[in-house]
């Protein structure tokens, strides 16, 4: 099991890579033959920078959920 500083790290490694690499990705997607792809792959850019700031976001309730789960704590994350 991870402490929870690397999960936290190995999310934010995740999060600069897929933000360094969104253009890429959008064009596996959409590709350069289509028309009016420079427009879609610039909207499919921004998106997927909203996208990305899911991930530390998800990995701190793992970390927290787990927490609690551990200390036989289940209620908490069963109301939320």
């Amino acid at each position: 099991m991870l402490p929870p500083g690397c999960s936290v790290l190995i999310a934010a490694i995740d999060t600069i890579a897929v933000v360094g690499t969104r253009f890429e990705i959008a064009e596996l997607f959409v590709g350069q033959s289509a028309s009016g792809a420079d427009a879609t792959i610039k909207l499919t850019a921004t998106l997927i920078l909203v996208g990305a700031s899911f991930f530390m976001s998800d990995a701190v309730q793992n970390i927290a959920a787990g927490s609690l789960r551990g200390s036989k704590d289940t209620r908490v994350p069963l109301l939320c």
